[in-house]
């Protein structure tokens, strides 16, 4: 993905375009290179699993996205080490924060991560089922 289509992925006209962004942001953004993150998952039945994200380099992240085998049942919780703040009081169902394999979640207001931040995620399979997936996280570096 280049630097069109990472404002693409920003200027989303989806079910959120209610979000608008700060546009001296959106200027900023023009010298930085698009950044994603791919985490994989393959969950048995009432699983839960436990993982790291680390960023190597100052990043804003700006939009979430996931596709998974079944939604109801598939909680998630992550957790910013460095700021010591959650993104979610309590988990939540994947779908309310990372949106969906066609709709991602931009974010309202881009999350800036220093260097070296370590996200803790957890996911949760409450379901009867197995689920698999994955979770993408967007953003931008310099």
């Amino acid at each position: 993905m280049d630097f069109q289509g990472l404002q693409s992925v920003i200027s989303h006209r989806g079910p959120y375009s209610f979000l608008e962004w700060d546009p001296k942001f959106s200027r900023q953004l023009e010298g930085m290179n698009p950044s994603w993150k791919v985490i994989e998952f393959s969950l048995a039945k009432n699983q839960t699993l436990e993982f790291e994200q680390q960023f190597e380099a100052d990043s804003w992240l700006v939009a979430l996205t996931a596709s998974f085998s079944a939604a109801p049942g598939l909680n998630v919780q992550i957790y910013d080490s460095v700021n010591e703040r959650s993104f979610t009081q309590r988990p939540v169902n994947i779908s309310n924060l990372f949106g969906t394999g066609q709709y991602q979640s931009v974010l309202p207001r881009p999350q800036h991560f220093k260097k070296m931040t370590t996200l803790m995620i957890r996911l949760q399979n409450l379901s009867a089922a197995p689920n698999s997936g994955q979770i993408v996280f967007y953003g931008v570096t310099p």
